[in-house]
């Protein structure tokens, strides 16, 4: 049966990421739809890892060290739900 067959390749439920506010301060607020095991990585344009996180949440504060992270764009990366969703931030 084919919708059997689409339920075991989809996943149950797309996940969304909103980011806010964006451009960033001192602190951004990463937002998914379900409590979820997640993991974020935060990257500079060169590809370097600036920030990593994981936790069991909706969602994910991040303080921002204003002295290690220069104003700029960053390119988000959210592992959660069995999805990878990715995404731009500014930080003024």
């Amino acid at each position: 049966d084919s919708e059997l067959i689409d339920n075991i390749v989809k996943p149950a439920f797309t996940e969304k990421v909103s980011v806010y506010p964006n451009p960033v301060g001192n602190s951004a607020t990463f937002r998914w739809n379900h409590i979820e095991e997640y993991t974020i990585q935060v990257f500079d344009l060169s590809g370097r890892l600036i920030h990593r996180h994981s936790g069991y949440s909706d969602r994910y504060n991040w303080k921002i060290d204003k002295e290690y992270i220069q104003p700029g764009v960053y390119v988000y990366r959210i592992a959660v739900g069995g999805q990878t969703l990715t995404g731009k931030v500014v930080k003024r």
